[in-house]
């Protein structure tokens, strides 16, 4: 391996387990304004076994393949390019994967009042190429805007961080609807985001949270982090029903 490669699971667009290769990688290099991580750690969202089970493969572009996965990062800056002053070599961030038009020169009306997550001229995650490719975090290095980096605190894990964005979809569906003490919640799936939404709920001052759950160890984890009241979907289970039971 050259010094200008790195080491990295590569999808080529055909299904798993065919289309993975572990192999040499061209390292990405950050232009003004971006930042070269080293991976530290690197979560497997769902959308990623979608791809990868080809269920949405015809979202990707052949010209943006061969690719590396994986948008759930959190990594250490090895190098910074001109102009970049928020982060320094060895500093320890979570990279948030969505990067809108302006960092790539462009100025769409959404990004530029600061909604760039539904930016109109060409949305680009980290580790997802459908609009170009970045490579994500099933590779050694990548590289993301300045301004999608966060310092991790000392007391959080590099494995922790690398939910920090799976975390931000519950702290955003709770701050849309403001609910506090005395109000109940349901919390339809108990995956992943399922169960940080029953946390953030807590957090909330909600105390009366009901969690639908697939599967039995689901539940039981759902039950651990604050639920008060547990359904598993096992056939036949008519989750309304049994949801309005419980609030008689």
């Amino acid at each position: 391996m050259s010094k200008d490669q790195m080491k990295a699971i590569v999808w080529d667009g055909n299904n798993y387990p065919d289309g993975l290769v572990y192999r040499d990688f061209e390292i990405p290099e950050p232009g003004p304004g971006w930042v070269q991580v080293y991976n530290t750690a690197a979560g497997i969202c769902g959308s990623d076994l979608h791809y990868l089970l080809g269920y949405t493969r015809s979202f990707i572009p052949d010209k943006n393949l061969p690719a590396i996965l994986g948008h759930e990062n959190a990594s250490v800056v090895m190098k910074v390019g001109e102009g970049v002053t928020s982060v320094k070599p060895g500093d320890r961030v979570a990279v948030e994967p969505l990067h809108g038009c302006m960092q790539f020169g462009g100025s769409c009306p959404m990004c530029r009042i600061g909604k760039y997550h539904l930016c109109q001229g060409g949305l680009t995650h980290v580790g997802i190429p459908i609009v170009r490719m970045l490579p994500g975090g099933y590779g050694e290095y990548s590289i993301a805007h300045e301004s999608r980096l966060f310092k991790i605190p000392d007391n959080v894990t590099f494995e922790e961080a690398a939910q920090l964005d799976i975390l931000a979809v519950g702290v955003h569906a709770v701050k849309l609807v403001h609910p506090g003490m005395g109000e109940s919640a349901v919390v339809y799936g108990c995956g992943i985001i399922g169960l940080d939404m029953i946390q953030c709920l807590r957090v909330e001052g909600v105390t009366d949270i009901i969690a639908i759950a697939k599967y039995e160890f689901q539940a039981e984890r759902a039950k651990k982090l604050g639920a008060t009241e547990t359904i598993v979907l096992y056939p036949g289970v008519d989750p309304v029903q049994e949801v309005m039971k419980l609030n008689r």
